[in-house]
């Protein structure tokens, strides 16, 4: 089993001390909740630096204790019905006493989306948290890019830059890569849109997925009113065979010609090449028809 990094091995004598303090700890946060009717955003543990004196140095087993108390509670939550208003500070409770454990935090970012506004803040802040202390972390970055995609434009953003660390990584899952271009479009950077599709097409070896991403490409164009009236259709399949060429330059020109559409100070400019390639590719598809 492989341990996480905050986990220390612990000497045979001391383990019933630390087992007492982790009891101490654990039970100090049972008592010391305050009035979520009263408080409703208080936190229900003691303030992080207590909590850390009272795990002695083990906070990590402290919060692995904690843990089963949380993961408890949410079966309570779920099958019996249990009140949630201390439930999103015993979650924080845990990330504060193990800060280099990364699935707690995934965790608030998942359960606390409960359409309930001050979970989605605690969950906000605990992503936030969380991709600082593990700022590779694509599903860190998806759960808060998900979160804060509700909001307009200035949201939308802050969403996009969020994601952008982690949207170019072959790892991330084209769910947010799909996501990452979607937020640059509703922020209003489109230009930054159509480069990040045409990377992640790249990236793309399924001929079938390729053919979607086409589609993706066609609706960001429509999307910023692009438009070629009838030689659309003849454009979109020019920029399908430059962009299944073999030859890297013919990549580089469909992307010169799709970045150039969308940016609207070179847009009247990229139109007249545009249509030449629309009608090449018509000459083409005649051609071969015949």
């Amino acid at each position: 089993m492989e341990l996480r990094p905050s986990r220390k091995w612990i000497p045979v004598p001391g383990i019933a001390v630390v087992v007492g303090l982790a009891l101490v700890v654990v039970s100090g946060m049972k008592v010391s909740r305050l009035d979520p009717v009263r408080v409703p955003d208080s936190p229900a543990f003691p303030d992080p630096k207590i909590m850390g004196a009272f795990s002695a140095g083990y906070g990590g087993f402290a919060a692995s204790s904690m843990w089963i108390e949380v993961v408890m509670d949410y079966a309570d939550i779920l099958f019996d019905n249990k009140s949630m208003a201390t439930f999103p500070a015993e979650i924080e409770a845990v990330t504060v006493l193990d800060p280099h454990w990364q699935y707690p935090f995934e965790f608030a970012g998942l359960v606390l989306d409960d359409g309930v506004p001050a979970h989605k803040t605690r969950a906000i802040r605990l992503l936030r948290k969380g991709v600082d202390n593990f700022p590779r972390s694509w599903k860190l970055r998806l759960y808060l890019a998900m979160l804060l995609q509700e909001g307009g434009a200035v949201q939308a953003d802050s969403a996009a830059s969020i994601l952008m660390p982690v949207a170019t990584d072959t790892a991330s899952p084209l769910f947010a890569r799909t996501l990452a271009f979607t937020l640059l479009h509703k922020s209003g950077r489109p230009e930054e849109a159509m480069s990040l599709l045409l990377q992640t097409y790249e990236q793309v070896p399924d001929p079938m997925v390729r053919l979607q991403f086409r589609d993706k490409i066609a609706d960001l164009l429509r999307r910023n009113e692009v438009s070629l009236g009838a030689e659309s259709e003849d454009f979109m399949g020019g920029i399908g065979s430059l962009l299944e060429s073999k030859d890297p330059g013919d990549h580089s020109a469909a992307g010169r010609l799709l970045i150039g559409l969308v940016d609207t100070a070179r847009r009247e400019a990229t139109l007249v090449p545009a249509r030449q390639l629309a009608g090449q590719f018509r000459t083409f598809r005649t051609g071969v028809a015949k």
